[in-house]
């Protein structure tokens, strides 16, 4: 299903509950239809895990158009002018203080971050 959203504020914030179904989202440029962006998330509905945000601001005050499953993805979604969901960032209690660690969600194995003694 398509929906036009209006872009008035720079994040998107989309809460994600690691044990929902995975769903595409694409956003759509409304004059000529092009894909600006695709990306996939486990959109939660009612209890999520975090709050994970998307940068918009290069489209503020343009109308876009989400391409999703159904409309109760797109009704979850949040404009702000801040990111939600960021009060107890880094607290956690598995976190670790030390190691380098994602904000949010997954990023894999962070080989080559640095370097010692290089010539």
């Amino acid at each position: 299903m398509k929906k036009l959203l209006k872009i008035e504020k720079r994040y998107l914030n989309i809460p994600i509950n690691s044990q929902e179904k995975e769903t595409g989202i694409t956003i759509c440029n409304l004059e000529d239809g092009a894909t600006l962006r695709y990306f996939s998330a486990a959109v939660s509905f009612e209890n999520y895990e975090f709050i994970s945000f998307y940068d918009l601001s290069e489209f503020l005050g343009r109308e876009l158009e989400f391409e999703v499953d159904n409309e109760k993805i797109i009704n979850s979604f949040q404009q702000s002018d801040e990111p939600l969901g960021l009060e107890n960032l880094y607290c956690e209690e598995y976190r670790p203080q030390f190691h380098f660690s994602s904000r949010r969600g997954w990023m894999n194995e962070p080989n080559g971050l640095v370097y010692y003694n290089q010539k």
